[in-house]
């Protein structure tokens, strides 16, 4: 069993609000080799950015949601088609009422199981301080709004750089987090998002593999085969840069 996992594109509701930037034809390419390569594709959360709107809270992100899918057509028509499935991240939690996104997926061959989640959940800044993050995912949006999308991608990346330095070793919160993923599902490898750092990280007893984000007309991705026991993570062409054996 060969399962694909790619996660944050932030597909906005307008160009401006936007942080996929891809070009649907070119992204939808990269798809079809995945699904060419693995028996499932898991999106990872953070799929959609609901929450760059003037107005915070359900309502607004629900309309967000109607928006940016009206975007993304091409992606709507994978995951109806089937060999698709959906986990919600924080940014687009609101998929889990609306289009059934899970908060968890597990998926086992052989002596081999393993765990898929955004993440969000081992953010020590978010799960601490969830305001102070609202409020700064709120502020970039609206600097993408008033057109200022180069000052809240900085931002946004000192962000991502920063978390990393401090929370992505051996001993940060999301290795303790699959560690504890691994325990509760007897799991060989946990695979997050969230972070936008791809990462293969061995945590002891379990492989803790990170996407990456696809982004900013980026790619980014981990490939899981549970039959051959390994893990690799996916580069751009959704070529394989790195790969390591599972516990």
């Amino acid at each position: 069993m060969r399962i694909a996992a790619i996660s944050d594109l932030h597909i906005g509701t307008r160009d401006r609000t936007c942080g996929f930037r891809h070009d649907p034809a070119s992204f939808t390419a990269l798809l079809d080799r995945l699904e060419a390569d693995h028996d499932e594709v898991i999106l990872l959360g953070d799929v959609w950015q609901l929450d760059h709107e003037a107005l915070p809270g359900a309502s607004s992100a629900h309309r967000a949601l109607t928006a940016a899918r009206a975007r993304s057509r091409w992606l709507d028509e994978r995951l109806d088609a089937g060999g698709y499935t959906l986990v919600h991240g924080n940014h687009d939690v609101w998929t889990r009422d609306l289009l059934g996104a899970a908060s968890r997926v597990d998926r086992t061959h052989g002596r081999h199981t393993a765990v898929f989640v955004h993440g969000d959940a081992h953010d020590p800044v978010l799960t601490s301080a969830p305001r102070v993050s609202l409020s700064a995912t709120w502020f970039t949006g609206r600097l993408r709004w008033a057109g200022l999308r180069g000052p809240a991608e900085r931002l946004e990346e000192q962000d991502v750089r920063i978390k990393a330095r401090r929370f992505q070793g051996a001993s940060g919160p999301y290795a303790d987090g699959a560690r504890r993923l691994a325990r509760e599902h007897s799991s060989s490898v946990v695979v997050m998002g969230h972070t936008h750092v791809p990462t293969l990280l061995d945590c002891g007893d379990v492989l803790l593999a990170n996407t990456g984000t696809c982004s900013r007309a980026r790619f980014m991705g981990v490939s899981v085969d549970l039959g051959r026991g390994t893990v690799s993570l996916l580069g751009p062409a959704a070529r394989v840069t790195r790969t390591s054996p599972l516990p």
